[in-house]
């Protein structure tokens, strides 16, 4: 029932090439994923806003790439589905060779494409009602409960922006809703701060949080966090982005933790913010709150406190490894659609070098016998007055000219006689047209004479030019 449903709301061809790219953004994440941690190794003495930007870079490539993804699975599905209708072949699907266990899986996915996506759907919904959710609450937090700050942090704030080279006006407000200072707004932003924090802190390590807020501000990181979120709500189920999402989050805050310490003296009362404000947990996703779990904090002050930059944990480079060892073995092994697009792209011809059945594997010989005489050239795909040569009545005639070809070498005929012939028949075997086949006088009379030759050892002088003189008016019938 679920897959009618989904037929019926959004075209089959395009829900299979959904669930198809869904599945390539798995292993082509993991390339990224690659390239991301390549980018960490190799920036460790590097500053945040280059990493930062390169990150981004790899995350903005990820999805052009997976957007040319999904165009192109919908032009191969609806290739694919053009063919299949112009074809006797039924469908197409069935049809592939199923060796192996990779061919087996992708036969597998083929038929649950429609369930996959369904699947993804579901969650997908899920993770945009959150996402909406998240917005609905910034505007609530923005416009509830909040208290204007005192004018002297007003004007603080005005110096600040100044130094950072802020020309939006910016707003500071105390609010209850809030635990943790979190900057909202793009064309207005607000900064946010928990009632009573300026009180309770000292006016440096206040001032340190207001700059950290300033500098989410003065790189836009609020508009480049919602367009982070709609990505991984697409992509939820993909580690490997999830991984990089992760770490332009943890760059993003060392880049803003890196302005802070270029404006104020002493390094102690940033610190000491971090460590009073930046473990409490901040309900806001999409905002840029100054909290951090555990980890993350804990790594931002080393870098902080060491001066250098985060390295890739053991579990993390594992993890990695292990996954490209996975998808390693299922990289290589083509799409079923790819295959049977090429196949289907050129007519089959049934002869004796071809067979119509084997369309998704390999291309085997037939069993019917070979001339052993040189041919001029290899049977393409012809069609002469619009027909197409059928494999049962070729093997008939290249049967019948076998026999005539092994009647023929008896133990009285000459060389020059016997390569002449061979000659004929070889021509005559070139000649695999629906005129050749047609039960006519001439057909016939070969047959017979075939047919008698067999059951006779030896031919007189006279049938050997009877025959020859048959084997000639054919070539020149068919030529």
């Amino acid at each position: 029932m679920g897959t009618k449903l989904i037929t019926s709301l959004i075209p089959n061809d395009t829900a299979k090439a959904i669930a198809w790219t869904l599945i390539h953004s798995l292993w082509i994440g993991l390339l990224f994923a690659a390239v991301a941690a390549l980018i960490v190794t190799l920036s460790k003495r590097s500053s945040a806003r280059l990493r930062y930007h390169l990150l981004c870079a790899t995350l903005m490539a990820f999805v052009a790439v997976m957007t040319f993804t999904l165009l192109r699975e919908i032009r191969i599905n609806s290739t694919i589905t053009t063919a299949a209708a112009g074809t006797a072949f039924g469908p197409i699907r069935a049809i592939v060779q199923q060796s192996g266990m990779a061919r087996q899986l992708i036969a597998f996915l083929n038929q649950q494409s429609a369930i996959i996506f369904l699947i993804w759907a579901a969650f997908f919904i899920l993770k945009s009602i959150q996402l909406t959710g998240g917005v609905l609450y910034i505007h609530k937090i923005r416009t509830r409960n909040i208290i204007a700050a005192p004018a002297q942090w007003q004007h603080k704030l005005k110096d600040f922006c100044t130094k950072i080279s802020i020309s939006t006006p910016v707003t500071l407000l105390q609010s209850e809703l809030v635990s943790v200072p979190v900057a909202i707004g793009w064309l207005k932003p607000v900064i946010l701060v928990p009632v009573g924090m300026i009180c309770q802190l000292s006016p440096e390590q206040v001032e340190s949080i207001l700059l950290h807020e300033l500098a989410h501000i003065s790189r836009q990181d609020y508009l480049v966090n919602i367009m982070q979120g709609i990505v991984e709500a697409v992509f939820f189920f993909n580690p490997a982005l999830l991984w990089l999402s992760s770490l332009i989050r943890q760059e993003r805050e060392a880049c803003c933790d890196d302005v802070v310490l270029a404006h104020i003296s002493r390094k102690s009362d940033y610190l000491e913010a971090l460590l009073a404000m930046g473990s409490n947990p901040g309900k806001v996703n999409l905002a840029m709150s100054l909290s951090a779990g555990s980890n993350q904090l804990k790594n931002r002050l080393k870098r902080m406190i060491y001066l250098e930059n985060q390295k890739l944990s053991f579990r993390e480079v594992f993890s990695l490894l292990l996954g490209i060892i996975f998808i390693t073995a299922f990289t290589i092994l083509p799409k079923a659609e790819a295959t049977i697009q090429q196949h289907i792209s050129t007519p089959v011809v049934k002869g004796d070098y071809l067979k119509a059945t084997d369309l998704a594997g390999q291309l085997r010989p037939s069993s019917a016998k070979r001339s052993t005489a040189p041919r001029k050239k290899k049977l393409t795909n012809q069609e002469v007055s619009g027909m197409k040569m059928y494999g049962q009545e070729l093997v008939n005639y290249q049967d019948m000219l076998t026999q005539i070809d092994q009647s023929m070498q008896g133990p009285n005929m000459n060389s020059s006689k016997r390569k002449q012939t061979v000659k004929d028949t070889a021509s005559v075997k070139q000649a695999n047209t629906p005129q050749a086949l047609r039960t006519d006088s001439l057909s016939s009379n070969s047959f017979s004479a075939g047919k008698k030759l067999n059951h006779q050892n030896e031919l007189s002088a006279t049938d050997k030019e009877n025959l020859k003189g048959i084997i000639d008016e054919a070539k020149k019938r068919v030529e």
